[in-house]
C-alpha cells in the first residue's frame, strides 16, 4: 500500500531529519572539544611551556657568559691602566702618591710620570676617562704613562686639587699641593717636612738617575 505525503509533512519530515543531524553534529563536536582537543591543548600548554623554559635558560646561560667575558675584558684593559710593578730597595719604606686629573695639560701628566718612575711614585686618577675603560686605555697610551685609579684614595686624603703630592712614611707624612715640580715639592718637603731624611734620598735618587 503507498502512503502519500503532502508537502506540509514532506518539509516536516526533512526538518526534523536536519535537526537531528545537527543535534548529532553537536553532540560529537561537544565531545571532540571536550575530549580530545582539551587533551591536546593541554600538551601542546605544556610542550610550550618546556620550549619556553629552555630558551629562558639558554638566554640566562648566555647573559653570564656575556657577563664572565666583559668581566674578563675588563679586568685585562684595567690591568694595562694599572703601573707595573716596580722595584723599590728594602730601605725605602715610603710611598710617593701624585694626585692627577685629566683637566692637567698633557706635557705636565707625562713629566710627573717619567720622574716619579725614577722613585717608584705613582699617578692616581679619581675615575676612568669619560667613564670608559676603552677610553682610558686610549689616553693612557696616547701620553705614554701608567697610572693607578682610585677613587678612594682621593677620599681618603681630602683631594681638592690637582696635582696634590703626598708623601706617606712609616709613622707620618707630608703633603704639597700645586702646579710645581716633583723636584721642587722634594726640596721643600726636605727643607720644612716631616719626612726630611726621606725626601732627601728620593733626590738623591733622582738626580742621581738624571746625572
Amino acid at each position: 500500500m503507498d502512503i502519500w505525503f503532502g508537502e506540509n509533512e514532506i518539509a516536516v519530515f526533512c526538518r526534523r531529519k536536519l535537526v537531528k543531524k545537527y543535534l548529532m553534529s553537536l553532540v560529537l563536536a561537544s565531545s571532540y572539544s571536550f575530549g580530545f582537543v582539551e587533551t591536546e591543548l593541554l600538551e601542546k600548554a605544556k610542550k610550550e611551556m618546556s620550549l619556553r623554559s629552555d630558551v629562558a635558560k639558554k638566554m640566562i646561560d648566555h647573559s653570564k657568559k656575556c657577563f664572565k667575558q666583559g668581566s674578563e675584558v675588563a679586568e685585562k684593559i684595567l690591568n694595562k691602566c694599572q703601573p707595573k710593578s716596580r722595584e723599590i730597595s728594602k730601605h725605602q719604606q715610603i710611598s710617593f702618591m701624585i694626585f692627577v686629573s685629566s683637566s692637567m695639560p698633557s706635557e705636565s701628566l707625562r713629566s710627573l710620570f717619567q720622574i716619579s718612575q725614577k722613585i717608584g711614585g705613582r699617578l692616581i686618577f679619581r675615575g676612568l676617562i669619560k667613564d670608559s675603560f676603552q677610553e682610558t686605555k686610549t689616553y693612557f697610551e696616547g701620553l705614554k704613562i701608567e697610572a693607578d685609579i682610585d677613587p678612594t684614595k682621593f677620599d681618603e686624603f681630602q683631594i681638592t686639587q690637582v696635582p696634590t703630592f703626598i708623601l706617606i712614611g712609616k709613622k707620618t707624612s707630608d703633603r704639597l699641593e700645586g702646579n710645581i715640580s716633583v723636584i721642587s715639592v722634594l726640596e721643600k718637603m726636605e727643607s720644612k717636612g716631616e719626612l726630611t731624611s726621606e725626601a732627601g734620598n728620593l733626590l738623591t735618587q733622582i738626580k742621581g738617575k738624571t746625572a
